[in-house]
């Protein structure tokens, strides 16, 4: 139960990261503090968003907490999903 909740707070805490840096870049708000925190945030919530996914995928599997695992999945496969994607627009546009 406590593996459970601990996973989707750290879910909702890593898509509530990016949703943060995306609000900042569209409307180009350039607080010192906030892009001292992003740039030192980024790669780490980055490098979280998978393992995120594989641990609800794990917990899925166990059957420990159903409905709180699958919100979890659902939270970091989505935030996963997004960042990936961004990630193949944005290298399309370097060609």
């Amino acid at each position: 139960m406590k593996t459970a909740k601990n996973l989707l707070i750290a879910s909702g805490i890593n898509a509530l990261f990016f949703v943060w840096v995306y609000i900042t870049h569209v409307y180009e708000i350039t607080w010192t503090i906030a892009g001292v925190f992003q740039e030192l945030l980024l790669i780490p919530m980055l490098l979280l968003a998978p393992i995120l996914v594989i641990m609800s995928i794990f917990l899925v599997v166990k059957k420990q907490d159903l409905r709180i695992s699958l919100l979890s999945l659902l939270i970091s496969a989505s935030t996963t999903a997004t960042i990936a994607w961004l990630f193949y627009k944005d290298f399309q546009n370097l060609q």
